[in-house]
């Protein structure tokens, strides 16, 4: 990331490409400027934990495997990532970058929450039988 001079005298931040380009936040889609803005609080906080709600919001399948890879890094380095999701893919392909993922589904029945821990294996085997856990939430919990 680098901040530079733009028309007018204000300032823009573009993202560095790997081949040397320049790239206006600006000018990218929701995205890629959703995970970059992420990356760049969590450099300045370096919390222990990072939450993100709706993972799945504007990003493209390549995009969601860039960040669980960064994600991946981050469990690496002792950082709890907390990600919530309505969506399978989302989940499984969090899930497949890191092996200490654990996938739970939650449920708030007459204010009592539930959660059940799948492991990614389990969810696959449940998709192989042709049962959406979002869907089979009743029986599971």
């Amino acid at each position: 990331m680098t901040i530079e001079p733009f028309f007018g005298g204000t300032l823009s931040i573009n993202a560095l490409l790997e081949d040397g380009r320049r790239v206006r936040l600006g000018d990218t889609g929701a995205g890629v400027q959703s995970y970059l803005i992420a990356k760049m609080l969590y450099e300045l906080e370096k919390p222990k934990v990072l939450l993100w709600d709706d993972i799945e919001a504007h990003f493209n399948p390549r995009m969601l495997s860039s960040v669980a890879g960064w994600f991946s890094d981050l469990v690496n380095e002792n950082i709890q990532v907390i990600v919530s999701t309505h969506s399978l893919e989302a989940a499984r392909t969090i899930a497949a970058a890191e092996e200490k993922t654990q996938i739970c589904l939650f449920s708030l029945e007459e204010n009592v929450l539930k959660v059940k821990r799948l492991t990614l294996k389990e969810v696959d085997d449940m998709l192989d039988a042709g049962i959406d856990v979002r869907v089979a939430e009743p029986l599971l919990l």
